[in-house]
């Protein structure tokens, strides 16, 4: 099939007709790059690949509310997606926390239970916290805030009264450098 402009009208009112066939070729050729977006933010495949799933659901349940005037439609697809991809990982950290705390309360009670060891999972944020310290200052803000506080960029502008231009280029800094020096040790998982 040929590559299609997914913002025209005459396919918007396709999908809005529900037409299987537009919608089944939105999927296969964006996907991909919705896919990334979500494997930026959440921690597994396996929730990205729920995300996406539970993504493209949503998209095709509430297409009558894409309004040509706010944006172009792969945004407003991107920004189902993100903020899916968000909700998720502020869940999945909720229960990590809990989980933590139930195991500091275990050990505090003073009963004589092994806690397991994460020893991989130590590693792995010790070089990536090792490697966030590594970056300027205005950067390592930015991605404290976003990835490891559950901000979003334009939250984060918001409350700190930056250009979201600013923050969005400091992200894309900082992940390129951490990205090089993190090389070496994802080689290895």
């Amino acid at each position: 099939m040929a590559k299609i402009d997914i913002s025209s009208s005459s396919f918007i009112n396709k999908l809005k007709r529900g037409d299987r066939a537009s919608f089944e070729y939105l999927y296969d050729h964006y996907s991909p790059n919705l896919y990334g977006v979500i494997r930026n933010i959440v921690p597994t495949t396996d929730i990205a690949d729920d995300v996406l799933q539970r993504s493209f659901v949503k998209i095709w349940r509430n297409i009558e509310k894409y309004d040509v005037e706010k944006g172009t439609f792969f945004t407003w697809m991107l920004n189902i997606c993100r903020n899916l991809a968000i909700d998720e990982y502020r869940k999945a950290k909720r229960e990590r926390e809990k989980v933590i705390r139930q195991k500091k309360n275990i050990v505090t009670k003073g009963e004589d239970i092994a806690v397991e060891s994460t020893e991989v999972d130590d590693h792995v944020m010790y070089d990536l916290r090792a490697a966030i310290q590594n970056l300027p200052n205005e950067q390592q803000y930015v991605i404290e805030h976003l990835y490891l506080g559950g901000l979003t960029q334009r939250e984060l502008a918001e409350s700190d009264d930056i250009p979201l231009g600013t923050i969005k280029s400091r992200v894309r800094l900082a992940l390129q450098k951490l990205k090089q020096s993190l090389k070496l040790f994802l080689f290895w998982i």
